[in-house]
């Protein structure tokens, strides 16, 4: 009988280990925004990010915290050099664009117009979409995070992913907190933002 009780209680564990911040799926402020198909999408973002940055540093997932912290320490160095190398590749992240629906990614992207010094060409540029779930869905995870409430209001007064949004980013990852399933989405969106913004070089 003691045999029973202990397996009962071991399954009791297993079955309460596994929180809701652990699945896009199951956190209310996620479900709150989005629908279960954007979720769907988003958890492809987000698991996109993981492999992507982790495959970059060399880093096997199953040690993803570290994966996070590997790559928060080369942008931090890379904020020194006044050179940000993301180094997702492009093509990748455009094969991800193409496996989840327009719908959601215009709850999160627009493209608008770009130029360059040096360069005649207008240019097909990406950014954060002012009026969005994603936007809302930064609202509602700025209630509960300090950290995030600050991101949000600096988009809301600059329209996009401005240097103060960078350098937070950049020089405070550690108040970012990565065991926050909500907050990785953040970080994700942000450099997959970024990374397309650098290597984007498509006519308007």
């Amino acid at each position: 009988m003691k045999r029973i009780y202990q397996i009962i209680a071991l399954l009791i564990l297993v079955g309460c280990s596994g929180t809701n911040q652990e699945h896009l799926e199951s956190n209310s402020t996620v479900t709150g925004v989005f629908n279960k198909s954007e979720i769907q999408d988003l958890a492809k973002i987000l698991k996109f990010f993981d492999e992507q940055i982790c495959a970059t540093q060399q880093v096997d997932i199953s040690k993803l915290s570290d994966c996070y912290q590997s790559f928060f320490e080369r942008m931090e160095e890379a904020e020194k050099t006044g050179s940000i190398e993301i180094k997702i590749p492009f093509s990748e992240q455009q094969n991800l664009y193409r496996q989840i629906n327009d719908s959601t990614f215009n709850e999160i992207w627009h493209f608008g117009k770009s130029s360059y010094r040096n360069s005649p060409d207008t240019l097909r540029s990406i950014s954060l979409k002012y009026n969005s779930k994603y936007v809302n869905f930064l609202k509602e995870l700025g209630t509960d995070d300090k950290i995030i409430k600050n991101y949000y209001d600096n988009f809301k007064a600059s329209g996009g992913i401005s240097p103060s949004m960078v350098a937070s980013l950049l020089v405070n990852y550690d108040n970012y907190n990565i065991n926050d399933i909500r907050v990785r989405l953040v970080i994700a969106i942000h450099y997959l933002t970024m990374n397309d913004q650098f290597e984007r070089k498509e006519k308007y």
